[in-house]
């Protein structure tokens, strides 16, 4: 989780979610966020220090977090109750975004 939004786990870069994050953060909305992404700015991260090695493409966190908020969560629940309901569902072994926002959905109904 990051100190900026706990409902996020740390990105791999120093600027934001490489490309081979986005799978294991967003499952099957995988293509639909690079869809998304297409008019975004990102970077090609190249290695150099922080990073030890190279992470091309990375997708700015806050693009990343909007992504969550507007497609996936589609919540109009407070941010932190969401932090923790979030953290309840990895905590139980859930990593999947859809099933995360499933979590979500059944613990609020």
């Amino acid at each position: 989780m990051t100190e900026e939004d706990p409902r996020l786990p740390e990105p791999a870069c120093l600027y934001g979610y490489s490309m081979d994050q986005l799978p294991e953060l967003l499952g099957d909305q995988t293509d639909e966020f690079l869809d998304y992404a297409l008019g975004k700015t990102y970077i090609h991260c190249q290695g150099a220090d922080p990073c030890v090695e190279p992470h091309e493409p990375v997708y700015y966190h806050h693009d990343v977090l909007w992504y969550f908020e507007h497609r996936i969560w589609r919540t109009a629940l407070p941010p932190q109750l969401v932090a923790e309901l979030v953290f309840d569902a990895r905590s139980g072994g859930v990593t999947d975004a859809q099933e995360i926002a499933e979590s979500i959905k059944n613990r609020i109904r």
